[in-house]
């Protein structure tokens, strides 16, 4: 079975409003990378955020990892995507006045279960791997965009998720920044872990096993 099954997918923000996303469907399995395309307003936000657990569609099925999703509570949704999924988002989301290592180490302190020494040798592994160990004690405002981005995806993929739902991740960086971030995201989910990559930028998807394209 795929990793993850979506059928028929219909959302709308107010039944006033034109239909977002309507009868979508999507099916994307283990290790897979995918990118989704389309013009602002396309609905290519909305689909991550129903992926990952944080919308709520108005109407269709979501399976995750062979669980269906319809009847997830908040504490569910919230430790389903702990767990389970990854994001990196625009606006890279960390926390500014921290350092680099205290942001990637988060998911690991919220999961629980590890020693404090293990998880920052873990944190510490993952700035290694996106090229930003000599940083790890500066704070995440002190940083570049293109370092920010990669603090972040160390920090998505720090607790080995399933799925990585990057969602116009390169959107404010420049266009050599933006290859930089794309292929990195894809060299470090070539393990296993799908991607889901939502972008405007259709130079971006080369390299994509697959690419979806909304239309507004």
């Amino acid at each position: 079975m795929a990793l993850i099954e979506m059928r028929q997918i219909t959302h709308r923000y107010s039944k006033n409003d034109a239909f977002i996303l309507k009868d979508f469907s999507l099916s994307v399995e283990a290790g897979q990378h995918l990118a989704i395309t389309g013009p602002s307003g396309s609905g290519k936000s909305t689909l991550l955020s129903i992926l990952a657990l944080l919308l709520r569609p108005e109407a269709g099925s979501y399976i995750l990892d062979e669980q269906s999703t319809e009847r997830f509570g908040g504490r569910q949704r919230a430790e389903t995507r702990l767990r389970k999924i990854g994001l990196v988002v625009q606006d890279y989301a960390l926390l500014s006045d921290q350092s680099a290592l205290d942001n990637v180490m988060t998911p690991l302190l919220l999961m629980g279960g590890m020693r404090r020494k293990e998880i920052i040798e873990r944190a510490r592994a993952g700035l290694k791997d996106v090229g930003l160990e000599e940083f790890a004690s500066r704070k995440a405002g002190q940083l570049s965009g293109g370092q920010r981005q990669r603090v972040a995806i160390a920090r998505a993929l720090i607790g080995n998720p399933a799925v990585i739902l990057a969602d116009e991740p390169t959107a404010q960086l420049d266009g050599g920044t933006a290859r930089m971030i794309t292929e990195l995201l894809l060299r470090r989910t070539s393990g296993g872990t799908a991607l889901i990559f939502a972008t405007h930028d259709l130079s971006l998807t080369e390299g994509f096993d697959h690419v979806v394209q909304l239309r507004s």
